[in-house]
């Protein structure tokens, strides 16, 4: 009875965790939800409108991000290894890991919130006459799906309808997940076609100088005279930019 009435506890002390860590997830979540359509309501919006157009590239495009998270890890993971074999890549790398597990963790969470308007908003539609705001639907939609995962964790504490309570939170993690990957998926196709892969090339590219050429003999002999004593502080500089060339490629591989 000591044995079984230990278990018991230990069982409930876990359901506890459990049941506070999914609120805890469920606050982050409303805090993330009212910060982007507080600050970024445009490209939410855009996210949205692009998966009720195009909900077959948004799964497309969601499934692909899926597929290749786990070799975009070891691939980052290798190049940052190759990275750090010289002192200039060191700095590099470590900006290509925090970027690329920051750029990751904002597409989930923003996927997730735009994956959950979309549920809100046919929720939302049901109960109200007039159009529901993008906040009030992406709230709608987190507080759907997290409050079915914390009325689980609370159902499966009950001894003959436990099983109901892991139902439900299997069907709304599997719901999560899939809306998750689903508004990733949107992103990416939004983002796509609002053009910004292509202005943040366009800004990272280093602009070409045009070089003058002197109009005087005065001025060439001069320009001629410096280039000779600069000669090996130019072969230096030109080394390190090469150097650094070649590791920006590695970067730009992944």
């Amino acid at each position: 009875f000591d044995r079984g009435s230990h278990a018991s506890r230990r069982h409930e002390r876990h359901a506890g965790h459990r049941f506070g860590t999914h609120l805890r997830l469920l606050l982050f979540l409303l805090l993330v939800t009212w910060l982007l359509t507080l600050l970024a309501p445009g490209r939410t919006q855009a996210a949205l409108d692009r998966a009720r157009l195009e909900p077959g590239a948004a799964i497309g495009f969601g499934a692909l991000l899926l597929v290749l998270m786990i070799p975009g890890v070891i691939a980052v993971a290798l190049v940052t290894a190759v990275l750090c074999i010289t002192i200039v890549g060191i700095p590099l790398a470590i900006a290509l890991l925090l970027g690329y597990f920051v750029l990751l963790g904002l597409l989930l969470v923003w996927g997730s919130i735009v994956g959950c308007a979309l549920l809100g908003e046919r929720l939302a539609a049901r109960q109200a006459a007039v159009p529901p705001t993008l906040m009030r639907i992406a709230v709608t939609g987190v507080v759907a799906i997290l409050g079915a995962i914390l009325i689980g964790d609370l159902l499966h504490l009950i001894p003959v309808i436990g099983f109901i309570g892991t139902l439900m939170k299997v069907v709304a993690w599997a719901a999560f997940v899939w809306l998750t990957m689903f508004g990733a998926g949107a992103m990416i196709r939004s983002e796509i076609q609002r053009g910004s892969l292509q202005d943040w090339w366009r800004r990272i590219r280093p602009a070409k100088v045009p070089m003058r050429t002197p109009t005087t003999p005065a001025a060439a002999s001069a320009a001629a005279a410096l280039t000779a004593q600069e000669a090996p502080t130019v072969a230096r500089s030109e080394e390190h930019t090469s150097e650094l060339q070649s590791q920006f490629r590695i970067s730009y591989a992944v």
